[in-house]
């Protein structure tokens, strides 16, 4: 078999050759820029965020390992920021933010067993968002685990969250 026009078969290849490493290379780009985003490191802002809503209308929020629970039909998510001591013999700072509010009253109960210590402080204004803000002192407490309950109300809205930190 003879090619007659041996010009525009090369042509013809040579086109073909160009297009398929066009593609593969967009389809290359295409995979590598997936994957890329994929293995982005997360902001370190980023809450991941867990609601399970049950037969009774309370509604299971897990963000950070903080277990907000509220029965209200109006629910405030609340994200600690910091909840424990920056070192030992320390102060317990506790730091939230609070979605959905612009005031409003919020309250720590700190519990080791028996022991029971209550605190309140109202709903602050940060900069860009409102949060709940406490230190407790070192020597309201004595060492061991203590659960903090955070509960945060403004009219209608409410919302809690609770952890166990350990106090050295």
């Amino acid at each position: 078999m003879k090619i007659k026009n041996k010009k525009n078969y090369k042509r013809n290849i040579y086109i073909a050759v160009v297009f398929l490493t066009l593609l593969a290379s967009i389809i290359g780009i295409f995979i590598f820029s997936k994957k890329s985003s994929d293995m982005a490191l997360p902001n370190s802002n980023t809450t991941a965020v867990t609601v399970d809503k049950n037969a009774d209308n309370n509604v299971n929020i897990t963000k950070n390992e903080t277990s907000v629970k509220t029965t209200n039909t109006s629910i405030l998510n609340i994200t600690t920021t910091a909840l424990g001591q920056d070192q030992k013999q320390g102060p317990i700072l506790i730091r939230t933010i609070v979605d959905s509010v612009t005031g409003g009253s919020c309250k720590y109960k700190l519990s080791n067993g028996s022991t029971i210590k209550n605190y309140d402080s109202e709903v602050s204004f940060s900069g860009t968002y409102y949060s709940c803000n406490y230190t407790v002192p070192y020597a309201d407490l004595s060492t061991g685990t203590w659960t903090i309950k955070i509960n945060v109300v403004q009219d209608n809205k409410s919302g809690s969250a609770s952890k166990d930190v350990i106090v050295e």
